[in-house]
């Protein structure tokens, strides 16, 4: 209780390190319990038959020993869901052609499976859902996006039509209702409830950049019809060349994760602020990191913010920052 208060009232910052292999990619976390579940993936190499998604739970800087699902799996997302979690994940099923071990990705078969920590241990329970089959190209990748009402709004992507495909459902059943845009994969989304009625519902989503050595910035869309169908996406001023973003509400603020950069190197990883006033910008606030990758953010169940991202030595980097923390960073407004 002591250790609590003193976060609460001073500055608090705390980084973890997790591995489970030579490569570890990929991560996701989302509140459990008085800590954290972060899944990743593992192995070799990436797309190698070696690559396996691991759980593990933090909680004041203590990682328990992480569970393992299987070989050929990756793109982990969790969901929090009451006092469980839920794990979606992917599997390589190689049923089309590959000119190289990276066109696995094309061909993935997707699952759901119940998670959680209990008597010190990740627990895997019960047997895994398909979600989707190989054949629809799906991945997921940010973490869904909860309403108000409950339901859930889940964000997936199609690696062959390279489009942003979007989900809704109750944690464990699903049906896809929209797709975003082209050349623009991995959308995260958040909602913004604005002055009018019309905005109180509306759906928003930054998509990374897909295929073009020309577009340095991420695309912008909303949906006005919990995300069935979506506006012509916009180019905004936020940079990205190729790089995953995500984005989260904590502390006032829709807080945006994203690598700064015009580079190719996903340098320059910085926490900002989305500004909704005369198009979709961000202020960008602090550099979290000189390097990172693939970032993922939530707020646990004690109120702080976690930040999770692949470091440039391929190892799963998670921090947690309190609100006097985050205010010395970015400074009050």
């Amino acid at each position: 209780m002591l250790k609590s208060m003193m976060r609460k009232f001073f500055a608090y910052e705390a980084c973890n390190e997790l591995t489970a292999g030579r490569f570890n990619h990929c991560s996701s976390v989302c509140p459990h319990k008085s800590g954290v579940l972060i899944a990743w993936y593992a192995g070799s190499n990436e797309c190698d038959d070696t690559q396996g998604v691991h759980v593990a739970y933090v909680e004041d800087g203590i990682q328990s020993a992480p569970v393992r699902v299987g070989d050929k799996t990756g793109n982990p997302v969790l969901l929090p869901y009451g006092k469980d979690a839920i794990l979606l994940w992917s599997r390589f099923e190689d049923t089309g052609y590959l000119r190289s071990r990276v066109d696995r990705w094309k061909y993935c078969s997707n699952w759901l499976q119940w998670v959680r920590f209990e008597n010190g241990v990740v627990k895997i329970v019960g047997e895994p859902k398909e979600f989707s089959n190989p054949d629809e190209h799906l991945l997921g990748r940010c973490n869904p996006l909860i309403m108000p009402s409950g339901e859930y709004i889940l964000p997936m992507y199609d690696e062959v039509a390279r489009q942003g495909v979007i989900y809704r459902g109750d944690g464990w059943d699903f049906e896809c209702v929209g797709r975003i845009g082209e050349n623009m994969i991995q959308p995260t989304l958040w909602l913004h409830s604005g002055s009018g009625d019309k905005d109180k519902k509306r759906i928003h989503s930054l998509s990374r950049n897909f295929g073009s050595r020309f577009q340095f910035y991420s695309q912008h869309s909303y949906s006005d019809d919990m995300g069935e169908t979506w506006s012509k996406p916009k180019s905004t001023g936020i940079l990205n060349h190729n790089s995953s973003l995500h984005s989260l509400y904590w502390n006032n603020h829709q807080l945006l994760l994203w690598n700064n950069t015009q580079k190719r190197n996903r340098v320059d990883m910085t926490l900002g602020v989305i500004d909704h006033f005369n198009g979709i910008k961000a202020r960008p606030g602090v550099i979290v990191e000189g390097y990172g990758a693939y970032p993922s953010m939530c707020v646990d169940n004690n109120g702080y913010l976690n930040m999770s991202y692949t470091s440039a030595d391929h190892i799963i980097i998670h921090r947690v920052w309190n609100k006097k923390h985050f205010w010395n960073k970015l400074g009050r407004e």
